[in-house]
């Protein structure tokens, strides 16, 4: 199954995004037993997808190129499994990797990691 990032079709889209887990500070005072605690809300939610196409290298070009240009973006993604997740603040992307995919051209992987806001 097809998926997509910030609306780009990718022939696959591999990963899965941990849901945001309460995030605590816990501190000790000097001089006084015990420890403290303070609930700084839902947060720890990084995470990446790996997006792959196979296509023709110039199809590959354009494609390379739109994902690249979704770092610092709050996008969408649909993965290969039809799970969809909002929100998703793309911090990196990776470097594409190409390698030969008879009888189609190429496939192009890039991984792109970010944070469920």
């Amino acid at each position: 199954m097809a998926g997509s990032i910030g609306g780009i079709a990718c022939s696959w889209v591999k990963g899965i995004a941990p849901a945001q887990k309460m995030r605590l500070d816990i501190w000790q005072v000097p001089g006084i037993s015990g420890y403290g605690a303070q609930q700084l809300g839902g947060g720890d939610s990084g995470c990446g997808f790996r997006c792959i196409q196979v296509a023709a290298s110039a199809v590959l070009d354009a494609w390379e190129a739109s994902i690249e240009a979704l770092q610092g973006a709050i996008v969408n993604v649909v993965n290969d499994r039809g799970k969809t997740y909002t929100g998703f603040l793309v911090s990196k992307v990776g470097i594409p990797q190409r390698v030969p995919a008879y009888p189609d051209g190429e496939k192009s992987t890039v991984m792109v990691q970010g944070v469920i806001c």
